[in-house]
Parts: C-alpha cells; structure tokens; sequence
C-alpha cells in the first residue's frame, strides 16, 4: 500500500472515529458510567440499604411456595410473584420479582422483595425503579426510554466496538516504534497525551464490553447469528408449547400444579442440581421456566403444568433435535457474554478491568471532544491567517 493510500485510509478511520466519538458522547458518557458503577450492584445496593442484607443464615430451607406467599402478603393487592431467585452467595438474601398490572398501560410496576432465607421473614420491599440501583440499571440498559431504548444501547455498543477497531488503528504507530508508542509524550498537549495512553490500554475491554453489550441488547439477532456460525437452525427448540412468552407478561393465578411441585419436577429431570431462579408460570398451558446449577453448569428446565400433572418438555432426538442443541447453546453462549458484560463470578480482576472499561470512556470522551474542538479552532485561526495574507 502506498503512502498516499495510507495517509487517505489513516484520514477515512479519524472521521469514523472523531464523529462516533463527537456524535455519541452524551450517550456514550452515561452508558459507561451507570456500566462501572454496576460491576458491583450488590456492595452498592447493601452499602445503601443494609437492612435487605440482614439475613440470620445462608441455606434457603423454606420451599418456593412460602416465599411467594411471604413476597405476596407484604405487596399491595393485585401484586403477583413473578420470579423467584435463591442465594448464590453468602449472606445474600432471597429475593422475589413482583408484577402488578397497571390499568391502560402494558407495561406493569415491578417490586423487589428481599427474604431471608431460612425463615422467609420479609426484610425489605423495593420498587425497582425508584431505587437507586434500579435507575442504573435501566440507564444502563435502555436509557430510561420505553420500547426502542434497549435498541439504541445495542446500536451505541456498535458504534463503541467500531471506534474501538478505529482507534487502535489511529494508535498505531506509522514507523512500527511499538515501545516508544507507549511513552507519554507522543503529542504536545496533556489532553491528547491522555487519550492515546488510555485509549491503548483500554481498547481491548472496552471492544469486549461494547460487543458482548450489542450482543445482549439484540437477544433474537444473536441466536440467529449464533445458529449460523454453530450450524443449526435457529428454530423454536419445542420445549414450550403455545405462544412465546411475553415480555410484561403476567403469571398465571390459580394453576392446578403448585410451585412446589414444579421445582420437585425440575428437580427429579436433574438429580443433584440446585435450583438458582424460577419464573413463575406463564402462557398456555401454563410453563414455570427454571433454571438450575449442575456440576456448576447452569440449565434451564420447562415445566408444564398438564391439568396439575408436570410435564418437564423434552424435544424429542427425532425432529428438531438440532434446534434444540442451538437453542441450549445460544442460552449458554448468551450468559457468558452477560458474565463478560458485568464481571458476576469472573473475580476481582476482571471486575477492576470492567470498571475501568466504564470509566475510561467517559475521560475519552471529554478528552476526544476538547481535541476535536481545538482542531477545529486551529483551523479556523490557520484560514484566518491566510485569508489575512493574501
């Protein structure tokens, strides 16, 4: 490649980079920061609400049914459990997602119930979106906007692994000096110093968040992306029979088969496995979604309530056995990319290098723009000069 081919491609990658950088920053800056601050949700959440954490023990020795009932009681009328998830860790409570209907809109308000453990006592009732934590999280997931908010992150997370791709290539030293690169002063100002120095060395975490974050933004995308690079079809795995779960939508009252009895059946279609969360059950007929931990593997069991008769759905090896496999590949692929995307059980490291990889950007951010805007001054000052001249 020639130098001139060089010096056009070099200019091409600044004005993707300058304008991602420039266009997005406002959305990039609080998606970043609401990222690092939720790397450790938990310690926050207890550091600020101590009395949801005051558990008297660590096994959870009531079954399903009484932290439901527990969860119920404490919401107003019209409240139902929409989730139940077990402690995964020491000293962590159990908690209960709650759903209420709101008249004329599709949308239900959600709670938080927080119960310790072996006694199902209630210890604290939240509405998600009025903590601080909640907030965080819907920042951070869909900027507080209904509907098309979750798409806009993916498309920004895009936008972010792009630069990330752009900025490495910018970084890159012209005469392949790679050590003398990573001194400090490779520009005259302090600004541009600072942003290529840590532009470098956050480049690759923050590729990672940005493209494990558009992976989970697009859920159905990356299935179907999935299914194509695994070879299998990215067909319904047939566990559930009916419509697809909705995402608001509400569990079904009065099913003939308890949630005691759905967590035995999930229980007995994997001997020794510890059940982590259940969704409560939903759709016709009626499915509890249960996820369990095996060998510290986790898997996911249907249980279809069959006029009070548990049916653990299997897909049969004859059929569509392949979409199956992609289906539980997909889920398994998926939750690594969010174990990635927010450091839960990758230890400490990783946690620092995912808060860093949300701090960092915001720095870029402001560093990229008052680069940008003293360019644009520079040039102003330098036509100025020669119109004078002339």
């Amino acid at each position: 490649m020639s130098s001139w081919d060089k010096a056009r491609w070099r200019k091409l990658w600044l004005d993707v980079h300058l304008w991602i950088g420039v266009g997005l920053a406002l959305l990039v800056i609080p998606l970043s920061v609401t990222g690092a601050a939720l790397v450790w949700h938990d310690g926050v959440d207890e550091m600020l609400n101590p009395e949801r954490y005051r558990v008297t023990g660590v096994a959870a020795a009531q079954p399903a049914s009484a932290y439901v009932a527990a969860a119920e009681n404490a919401l107003a009328e019209g409240a139902q459990a929409a989730r139940v998830a077990m402690p995964e860790e020491a000293g962590a409570p159990v908690t209960v997602r709650a759903m209420r209907a709101v008249p004329g809109s599709q949308r239900p308000n959600f709670y938080t119930v927080y119960l310790d453990p072996p006694t199902a006592r209630v210890l604290d009732v939240a509405d998600f979106r009025g903590s601080f934590v909640g907030v965080m999280h819907m920042l951070h997931g869909s900027f507080m906007v209904p509907g098309i908010g979750r798409r806009i992150v993916g498309w920004v997370g895009v936008a972010m692994f792009v630069s990330c791709l752009t900025g490495i290539w910018l970084w890159w030293p012209r005469n392949n000096r790679f050590l003398k690169a990573l001194k400090w002063r490779r520009v005259p100002t302090t600004m541009g110093n600072l942003h290529y120095t840590l532009g470098f060395w956050i480049a690759v975490p923050l590729a990672m968040l940005s493209f494990t974050g558009a992976y989970i933004s697009f859920p159905q995308t990356a299935t179907a992306v999935y299914g194509i690079f695994a070879g299998t079809p990215p067909e319904n795995d047939g566990r559930r029979q009916g419509p697809p779960r909705r995402r608001f939508e509400l569990p079904v009252r009065g099913t003939a088969m308890t949630v005691d009895q759905a967590a035995d059946a999930a229980r007995a279609a994997l001997p020794g496995a510890e059940i982590v969360t259940m969704s409560m059950a939903a759709g016709t007929p009626p499915v509890w979604q249960i996820e369990m931990i095996a060998d510290g593997e986790r898997r996911r069991v249907g249980v279809a309530d069959a006029d009070g008769v548990a049916t653990v759905q299997r897909v049969p090896e004859s059929g569509r056995a392949a979409a199956a496999r992609n289906a539980d590949g997909a889920r398994s692929f998926a939750m690594t990319m969010r174990r990635w995307h927010d450091g839960r059980g990758m230890g400490l490291v990783w946690q620092i290098v995912i808060f860093a990889g949300g701090i960092i950007p915001a720095i870029l951010g402001v560093t990229g723009i008052v680069m940008w805007w003293r360019r644009r001054a520079n040039r102003k000052a330098l036509a100025r000069r020669l119109a004078a001249a002339e």
